[in-house]
């Protein structure tokens, strides 16, 4: 049971934030040179990895990202060069996004660490998912399903920013009701102050409704919800989720790929645990 009074202040303080975007974080300095380079249409490939070269954690991250199985490469690039040529400057924003989240939410009290821990797990069991989805279902480019996947987490660990200067830190079980009532606003916020494609602030609005779906081929909210689907079932296996039968995605997928094992899961995410725990290691 949750304290009226102490919810009413948490959502008195969340609403702050809503209206003041300044309490929420920016992407990195470098990130913003990124971006800002891809889009100029006279970046080359030596000058882009001259500038990603500053970072080396980065650097590291996108050569081990290059020889992911999304990128089906014969055999592992040398040079941060080579990275760009096989994954080309989408790819390489898609990839320095994913990687500046994790350097955007500094916890220092530990009530509240304890509950980042819990988001940014989920956050990357999820877009591990997704990655792994984005290739067996061949939804291309790939790299633009874990990104998004991660993307459409940030509002929940931004919520935790909210509570940095109150002395009374929410409870697992109230955090988890905040995230359900404010984590979609706050992801859209703050996706819209860092000018993501509005495409992908449009997944973020739509995440979790299992029931949305356009007509056609597998679209990138689809594989987004299946991963969503399974993250939760993997936290959380007693969750209130419908069968995954019930998702539009679900009925989406042909007859190769819809195959489910006895816990209600697809056979196709089950058999590939040792991908996906790779590709969390990745994200970690």
């Amino acid at each position: 049971m949750i304290p009226g009074n102490h919810y009413s202040v948490y959502r008195t303080v969340i609403t702050r934030v809503l209206q003041n975007q300044d309490h929420l974080p920016s992407l990195p300095a470098i990130t913003l040179k990124i971006r800002q380079a891809i889009s100029n249409s006279n970046t080359t490939h030596q000058s882009l990895a001259m500038l990603i070269g500053a970072d080396p954690a980065l650097n590291a991250l996108l050569i081990k990202s290059a020889s992911s199985p999304m990128y089906r490469t014969v055999s592992a690039p040398k040079t941060l060069e080579a990275v760009i040529s096989i994954i080309g400057f989408a790819g390489v924003n898609n990839i320095v996004m994913a990687h500046s989240i994790n350097s955007l939410f500094v916890i220092k009290n530990p009530v509240i660490k304890k509950l980042y821990n819990i988001s940014r797990q989920r956050q990357v069991v999820k877009g591990a998912v997704s990655g792994l989805l984005a290739h067996k279902l061949g939804y291309r480019p790939a790299d633009e399903a874990l990104m998004t996947s991660l993307l459409s987490e940030v509002g929940t660990l931004a919520l935790l920013s909210a509570f940095k200067e109150i002395s009374d830190v929410p409870d697992t079980q109230t955090y988890f009701k905040l995230c359900r009532e404010y984590s979609k606003s706050l992801g859209v916020i703050l996706l819209t102050k860092w000018n993501i494609d509005p495409k992908l602030v449009n997944i973020v609005r739509y995440c979790g409704e299992w029931e949305r779906a356009s007509d056609g081929d597998l679209e990138l909210l689809d594989v987004i919800n299946l991963s969503l689907f399974h993250a939760v079932k993997h936290m959380s296996p007693t969750a209130d989720l419908p069968p995954l039968t019930q998702l539009a995605a679900y009925k989406k997928l042909n007859a190769g790929n819809n195959e489910m094992d006895e816990s209600g899961q697809l056979r196709l995410i089950t058999e590939n645990q040792k991908a996906i725990a790779g590709m969390i290691q990745l994200l970690q």
